[in-house]
């Protein structure tokens, strides 16, 4: 009986120091995989992903089309003042582009992103550009006080329009307006825009 007892404690040592390779082989592991039978991947069918629902906007709007810098699709905010609409819009003051994002998105034909009574700058307001952009809406830019120097950091960031405060009478409307034309007309500086596309023309 000891040298049965001896040999089974070996034996049982002898299995737990040395594992057989059998129960590390993958392909053990392989076989003990259950066999599931295959399901197609569902199919998300979008009848047009790159249109936006814009529930508030003016019916004569062009709802289903981003708006765009090329001068050869007129959809710019003055093309649709000039041709009679009326446009909606909302003042942003948190600078947070996803709340920028929500605005465009909720149908809005314009945000204003107030420099003004905002908390924010031209470095906090471009991310809010990019946002309104994304979803097709135009950007206002509404200036902190009415100066050139403002004027031609507002303008280069590339928005479709600014909004210059405090203007009292058409003398101060007159000046404001001088800061976003080129010489002669105006006194406006020259730089390089932040990416291509953004040129302005007088």
């Amino acid at each position: 009986m000891a040298a049965s007892a001896s040999t089974c404690n070996s034996s049982f040592i002898s299995i737990y120091r040395k594992p057989s390779s059998a129960f590390l082989s993958p392909h053990l592991f392989q076989t003990l995989k259950p066999h599931l039978p295959k399901t197609p991947k569902p199919t998300i069918h979008l009848q047009n992903p790159t249109t936006t629902n814009r529930p508030i906007s003016s019916k004569s709007s062009p709802s289903d089309l981003p708006l765009s810098t090329d001068p050869s699709r007129p959809n710019t905010l003055k093309s649709r003042l000039a041709a009679g609409e009326t446009l909606y819009g909302i003042f942003l003051l948190s600078f947070s582009p996803a709340i920028a994002e929500i605005a465009g998105l909720a149908g809005y034909d314009f945000a204003v992103v107030d420099m003004e009574h905002g908390h924010g700058g031209v470095s906090s307001a471009l991310p809010c550009l990019h946002a309104l952009a994304a979803t097709g809406t135009a950007a206002i830019l509404r200036l902190p006080e009415s100066s050139p120097t403002w004027a031609k950091k507002a303008l280069d960031l590339g928005p479709q329009g600014i909004m210059f405060p405090m203007i009292e009478g058409p003398k101060s409307a007159r000046k404001a307006v001088s800061y976003c034309h080129f010489p002669p007309d105006g006194v406006r500086g020259s730089a390089p825009p932040r990416r291509p596309g953004l040129q302005v023309r007088d």
